[in-house]
């Protein structure tokens, strides 16, 4: 009786002890999951070109960027991309606007890509589109969130 008491013991989970000094994890960490975030909120070392702008493509739009009001974030648009995102404004553009197609239209940058800082405002009750820099633009009515673009 005594030996199955203590193999009963010993097979249990509470008699599991962890150990005072674990050795160091190696090998890949886990598949899946989020891996590290820096403070912007963005994941670590992954999507960033150099001076901490944010790389994107053509159809980055301000609705992806995380933050409130008045946050403002450097973005680093690729070239070609003219006429390739939905445009609605002119110099605040609904959060939906791609950033790069909006930043060709304001002058930011040209077809040849590059940083522009785009900071987050409140929505508007109407936008304006217009044609410039060979974007066209669209109006658009109310819309909760937008965004304005400057040189860096």
């Amino acid at each position: 009786m005594k030996r199955l008491l203590v193999v009963a013991l010993l097979s249990s989970s509470a008699c599991f002890v962890e150990p005072a000094n674990p050795p160091p994890a190696t090998g890949p960490g886990p598949a899946g999951g989020f891996g590290a975030v820096d403070q912007s909120g963005q994941p670590a070392g992954s999507g960033m070109a150099a001076g901490g702008a944010i790389e994107v493509g053509c159809s980055y739009n301000g609705t992806q960027i995380r933050g409130e009001v008045g946050t403002t974030v450097l973005v680093n648009c690729p070239a070609g991309c003219g006429n390739t995102a939905g445009l609605w404004g002119t110099d605040v553009y609904t959060a939906d606007s791609g950033i790069c197609r909006a930043a060709i239209h304001a002058g930011v940058i040209g077809e040849g890509g590059g940083n522009v800082f785009v900071t987050l405002e409140p929505g508007r009750p109407a936008y304006r589109g217009t044609v410039r820099n060979g974007q066209r633009s669209g109006d658009y009515g109310q819309y909760p969130k937008s965004y304005h673009l400057q040189r860096p």
